[in-house]
């Protein structure tokens, strides 16, 4: 009886852990995909996207004007925000990605001009 009611109980806690976590999932990308979301990320690239750049290069004091164009000409570009946020709720949402193919492996499908952008 006591195994039974713990399994129970265990049950019990796992779906109300499921059920905060998918909520939790679609507040998360509700905001996500809101209109302040996107102008927080214009305002945080704006703000510190040179810095980073610098910050994140071996030596800062050889990082020239034209790297730092290279790595902020992307960000120029019409919506390039709302699709850094597409990315992010793809990789929230993504519930099995074991199984997927790697982009490696895909990269041959891409029929359209656009950027690669890697994150590690």
């Amino acid at each position: 009886m006591c195994m039974w009611l713990a399994g129970l109980v265990l049950k019990l806690v796992m779906a109300v852990q499921d059920t905060v976590r998918a909520l939790s999932t679609k507040v998360l990308v509700a905001f996500l995909r809101s209109s302040l979301a996107a102008s927080l990320v214009r305002l945080i690239m704006d703000k510190f996207g040179v810095t980073g750049v610098r910050n994140a290069w071996y030596d800062p004091s050889k990082v020239t004007d034209h790297v730092i164009q290279g790595y902020t000409k992307p960000l120029r570009s019409k919506g390039w925000e709302t699709a850094l946020l597409e990315y992010t709720i793809s990789m929230i949402t993504d519930t099995s990605p074991k199984s997927r193919v790697p982009v490696s492996k895909r990269l041959s499908e891409i029929s359209c001009p656009g950027s690669i952008i890697c994150f590690f």
